[in-house]
């Protein structure tokens, strides 16, 4: 089996964090893509990297008693497979589990992580049944704009926020393999892949300390501080950063999040 690539685990009291953070902000966005394709009574479903199970559990329901969800994680200790929806302990770098061919097939904030995104993407693509829809989500460059920041306690703390993300993101992320411009190109790959109905969603949203994305933005510090110190950003600033981070003052946008979507042509 293939090792993990992922430098941010779920399998630890941060991960378990990180995931529910996840759920909070971005649950709403998915469930709107997956409502606008054509999933219903009986359909099957891949879901892909399923943390916590929330999207799992959501298509469960809509696939009915006569569908079939299929939900993989590397770390699956927080899924519980019931009914019609199955868990399994599966890395995609292995390949399409069985299960398929399926007429979904959902992964959100996974490729993005993976040396091999462009050939998993293929095969993900070619585990589709005729008809079948692949819906994938992922998060974008983030924490290098000056806009970043909607409001400070102070001046100084503006600079503290964009100097802890920026390294967290551009320094430690891309260091590990992360590529934050992929979903840039993904509506044009699933076009050359020879799908159809390609659309498309961004999901931006504010954020305080204390809500979910400024607990989130710590959260993932915290799970690479040693890296980040590595590189540069004093404790003093970790230390300001974490404040804001529970500060309600402090408020800024939100890790985005992009979808895009495409069927493969058959009836």
């Amino acid at each position: 089996m293939t090792q993990t690539e992922y430098i941010l685990g779920s399998d630890n009291t941060l991960g378990r964090r990180q995931l529910a953070y996840l759920e909070v902000l971005y649950d709403q966005p998915t469930r709107r893509v997956l409502a606008d394709v054509e999933i219903g009574p009986g359909s099957r479903c891949l879901d892909v990297g399923s943390g916590a199970g929330s999207t799992a559990r959501w298509l469960a329901e809509h696939v009915g008693p006569t569908g079939r969800v299929t939900a993989v994680d590397i770390a699956p200790d927080h899924l519980v497979g019931v009914g019609n929806l199955v868990v399994r302990q599966h890395d995609i770098n292995d390949g399409v589990p069985e299960g398929g061919p399926f007429d979904l097939i959902h992964a959100r904030l996974v490729l993005m992580h993976l040396s091999r995104r462009v050939e998993l993407l293929s095969m993900l693509v070619d585990g589709l049944a005729p008809g079948g829809w692949i819906v994938i989500g992922e998060a974008q460059e983030y924490g290098t704009h000056p806009d970043e920041v909607v409001s400070a306690p102070n001046v100084a703390d503006v600079a503290v926020f964009n100097r802890v993300v920026d390294t967290t993101i551009n320094v430690v992320g891309r260091g590990g393999g992360i590529d934050y411009e992929w979903v840039n190109g993904l509506g044009g790959r699933l076009v050359d892949a020879g799908l159809v109905d390609v659309r498309g969603l961004k999901h931006r949203a504010l954020t305080s300390g204390g809500m979910a994305g400024g607990m989130l933005n710590a959260n993932y510090v915290r799970q690479v501080q040693p890296l980040v110190l590595d590189a540069g950003v004093t404790e003093a600033d970790l230390a300001r950063f974490y404040e804001l981070s529970l500060d309600p003052a402090f408020v800024s946008w939100a890790m985005p999040l992009t979808y895009f979507s495409g069927r493969k042509p058959g009836p």
